[in-house]
């Protein structure tokens, strides 16, 4: 009886222990992403040129010149987005947002000079049968998140950037 006990006591901590350890990171997850739309709107509204394209890992990046001579180059990976900022003076610094499993996407839309970041839930391996496993995501996937950003100091636009949006 005593062995019964003790063995259904420790199942319960395990899985409070389990819950526990999810609900922080989903927790951290969350204050990232909110620290993330937070500097990618301030960016995009000090941007005076904006220009999306593929860096030379083939990352989908949106680089943004501030009128300062300040670069700041938003790129994206499953799980984490990446903020590089680079001064007029050549000083350069990196911040990293963690997104959980998501895939990222960019868009740019010159027309309504409109920015946006979108995050698409990416299946947990171990829910994926065998057919999910071997079928990419496909635009038809819904973004989990949206940030959209409006460029308010805008000069110019990259003449490849005309209502696009791009994966990595």
């Amino acid at each position: 009886m005593l062995a019964v006990l003790l063995t259904l006591t420790g199942r319960t901590m395990v899985r409070l222990m389990r819950a526990e350890s999810t609900g922080i990171e989903a927790l951290a997850d969350t204050m990232s992403t909110d620290r993330m739309a937070r500097d990618f709107r301030a960016d995009l509204h000090d941007a005076r040129t904006v220009a999306l394209g593929v860096g030379d890992d083939d990352t989908v990046r949106l680089v943004l010149e501030r009128e300062d001579g300040s670069v700041i180059t938003w790129s994206g990976t499953d799980q984490r987005v990446l903020r590089h900022r680079r001064s007029a003076d050549g000083v350069g610094s990196q911040d990293e947002y963690r997104v959980g499993a998501s895939r990222v996407t960019w868009e740019w839309r010159a027309d309504e000079q409109l920015a946006a970041i979108a995050l698409h839930r990416i299946p947990a391996p171990h829910s994926k049968t065998p057919a999910q496993a071997t079928v990419p995501l496909s635009d038809s996937v819904p973004a989990r998140l949206r940030i959209e950003a409006v460029a308010a100091r805008l000069v110019q636009v990259s003449s490849a950037s005309s209502s696009e949006e791009a994966r990595p």
